[in-house]
């Protein structure tokens, strides 16, 4: 005998083979009507998650970041020499200010120099003149403030004489006027010895800054030396 199994999911027929020695009578089967069972829509958060398998990124290499070593910045003896000249000025007006007073006594004029502007008119120029000889020198050796003295002297002596003789008026002066008054400023005993003084006073101050300029330029070499010894790391070799 044949047993016939439906279910509704399916539409076939599931038939049972019966042993061979049975006999199955032959009956007209009957089609059992196979409805569709709709799918149920499941909402996108019940939904199982899907898991997407993907390639992992290596890690990336460590980057350190070293710093180059900088150059070394040149030391120099430009702010020493602005401060020796204003303190040497100090001295020169000074010894000015007693040559002044020997020239007075001599003379026997009195100290009525001291209240005369024009002379203070080397001091003036003595700054000015050893101001621009430091800061063009720096670093340089003896020989050169020697000679660095010399334009010091130059510009106090020049410069004071041209002063004192705008001071008297030169525009309104002809020509001759002009020259005489120039010439007596500077070859006047003050003046003179002004240049003197200037001289010697700016001679020694140069001394300082020579002698300070020799171990700045120790100090320089040692420190570039430094330099390049950390620039000779920093670069791989093979």
């Amino acid at each position: 005998m044949a047993t016939k199994k439906a279910t509704p999911a399916e539409a076939t027929e599931v038939v049972e083979a019966a042993p061979a020695d049975v006999v199955v009578d032959e009956a007209p089967v009957t089609e059992v009507p196979v409805t569709e069972v709709p799918v149920a829509q499941v909402p996108p958060a019940q939904q199982p998650e899907t898991t997407v398998l993907t390639e992992t990124t290596p890690p990336a290499h460590e980057v350190i970041v070293v710093d180059a070593p900088v150059p070394p910045r040149k030391k120099g003896n430009r702010g020493l020499g602005v401060a020796l000249a204003l303190a040497a000025t100090i001295l020169f007006t000074a010894l000015l200010v007693a040559a002044g007073f020997v020239l007075s006594l001599v003379a026997d004029s009195g100290l009525d120099f001291l209240t005369d502007p024009q002379f203070y008119f080397p001091s003036l120029f003595f700054f000015v003149g050893l101001v621009i000889v430091a800061l063009v020198l720096n670093r340089a050796g003896w020989w050169s403030h020697i000679i660095g003295s010399v334009v010091v002297a130059a510009i106090t002596w020049f410069g004071s004489a041209s002063l004192v003789l705008i001071a008297a008026g030169m525009f309104s002066m002809n020509q001759g006027q002009a020259n005489d008054v120039f010439f007596a400023a500077l070859f006047s005993p003050i003046l003179v010895i002004a240049a003197l003084l200037a001289r010697e006073v700016s001679i020694w101050t140069g001394a300082i800054l020579a002698r300070r300029g020799r171990a700045l330029k120790l100090r320089n070499a040692e420190a570039y030396a430094a330099y390049e010894r950390e620039q000779a790391e920093l670069i791989p070799t093979a």
